[in-house]
């Protein structure tokens, strides 16, 4: 299913004549990665740039973005992906077929009930039951379905990265004025204040980041491949990183003994001894390629 909704973002590109160049220039995504999502292979990135990547793709071929995306979900959780749901037919079906007018109280107290039913009230009760039974059966696999999601996706993770659109990562990676440098040259009235520990992190390929300083004031970002970034505190960090394997760290310019996985999340504490505790989170969800 993964490789079907790939051939399917491939073949509206071809069909829009749009170069594979035209499209980076178009969404910013290198061309490496845009060649990994048309050749299915959806495993070179974590979910929460592969979803935004797709999304982005799929706005400049002049697809529906929110329909891909419901497509990517459905296909990696094993689903076919359908367009409109039974009790949506259903529900049409029922507001094309005419109702039979409504009967006072007298009428229905007038008709003779010894005499037979006609064919066309048994085609209404008819017609009523199988109605009935259509509902009910788009009842059941909709409880069927919720049930799945929370059975093998919902408890399968322990702690989830929320997801932000591709829009809101591009905001991110605006220049923006760091509250610390601001007041570098403003003279420091308490010694004690003054924040002792600074944090580099260096990457080799694009990688989001989330710090939050002393317990107090958060810091998420995205670092561009082969860039850097300091961050300072008084007593420590703790560091949520998206694609680990690609970062380095400094602690006042002394290298961390610190190493990540391809894709992996790892969640860091650290103060001025260095590395106080390190751990990796599972993953949401797990990729499933057809």
């Amino acid at each position: 299913m993964m490789r079907k909704l790939a051939e399917e973002l491939k073949e509206n590109r071809l069909k829009k004549e749009i170069t594979l160049q035209q499209l980076f220039v178009k969404t910013r995504i290198s061309i490496k990665y845009l060649e990994a999502i048309e050749n299915g292979n959806f495993d070179v990135l974590p979910e929460v740039y592969l979803k935004a990547f797709i999304k982005s793709y799929a706005s400049a071929v002049g697809m529906d973005e929110e329909a891909v995306i419901r497509k990517f979900d459905a296909a990696k959780s094993g689903h076919a992906y359908q367009e409109k749901s039974e009790e949506e037919v259903h529900h049409a079906v029922k507001e094309e077929r005419p109702l039979p007018p409504k009967r006072s109280k007298k009428e229905y107290q007038s008709i003779d009930t010894s005499s037979p039913i006609s064919e066309d009230d048994s085609s209404l009760q008819q017609s009523g039951r199988n109605n009935f039974i259509v509902a009910g059966i788009g009842i059941v696999l909709f409880v069927l379905i919720v049930a799945a999601y929370f059975i093998f996706f919902h408890h399968s993770a322990k702690e989830i990265v929320t997801e932000k659109p591709y829009e809101e990562y591009i905001e991110n990676n605006k220049p923006k004025t760091d509250s610390v440098a601001a007041n570098a040259n403003t003279p420091a009235q308490n010694p004690q204040a003054a924040d002792s520990l600074t944090l580099k992190v260096k990457t080799r390929d694009l990688t989001w980041v989330k710090i939050t300083v002393d317990s107090t004031h958060v810091s998420e970002f995205n670092l561009q491949p082969n860039t850097e970034k300091d961050i300072k505190a008084k007593k420590n960090f703790k560091v949520v990183i998206g694609n680990s394997s690609s970062v380095q760290l400094l602690l006042n310019n002394n290298p961390l003994n610190f190493t990540g996985g391809k894709g992996t999340v790892r969640v860091l504490r650290i103060d001025s001894s260095g590395i106080a505790s390190s751990r990796s989170v599972i993953k949401s969800s797990k990729d499933k390629n057809e």
